[in-house]
């Protein structure tokens, strides 16, 4: 069991690293939203609230942390 948790640890984390790099090179939140809706990922394993009867909160979390990971123009 505990090599199908660090599959799916890495497998999140991966997802992440990658949904940051999309936004940190210019790509738009909702672009990299929709692209994260494709990803087959546990999102409670990147640290994700991950509530199977309200998937909505579990995206907006998703949302609001690539928001607040979006580069500033300054």
């Amino acid at each position: 069991m505990s090599k199908v948790k660090a599959w799916l640890w890495d497998e999140a984390e991966k997802a992440v690293d990658e949904l940051l790099l999309k936004v940190k090179s210019g790509q738009s939140v909702n672009d990299v939203m929709d692209y994260a809706k494709t990803l087959n990922v546990d999102w409670s394993f990147a640290g994700f609230t991950a509530d199977y009867d309200n998937e909505e909160d579990c995206w907006s979390e998703i949302e609001d942390f690539l928001l607040i990971n979006k580069p500033t123009i300054q």
